[in-house]
């Protein structure tokens, strides 16, 4: 399926309130919809490359490391998880 948003074409879904970060080279989107599972997606391919599990409830932050190698992501309830990025960098 398209989106097509403000004279662009890509595959990424709107996300309604949900939570974004990009990577510093602008090569990998994060995006949670609905609080819940984190959606890796490829920028240069245009396609989602992953979804990390849901460990708790209420993302409310997503941060990459300067690197891009980590992933930080919080939660309403203070709980902060790193997330190995090597795998799609």
């Amino acid at each position: 399926m398209e989106y097509k948003t403000a004279g662009s074409e890509t595959n990424i879904p709107p996300y309604s309130l949900g939570v974004i970060s990009t990577s510093r080279r602008r090569e990998l989107l994060v995006a949670v919809e609905e609080n819940k599972v984190i959606s890796v997606w490829n920028l240069v391919s245009d396609t989602q490359i992953a979804e990390l599990p849901e460990r708790y409830k209420g993302v409310t932050r997503l941060a990459f490391s300067p690197d891009s190698e980590l992933l930080e992501s919080g939660s309403y309830d203070g709980t902060i998880l790193l997330w190995d990025m090597k795998p799609f960098i």
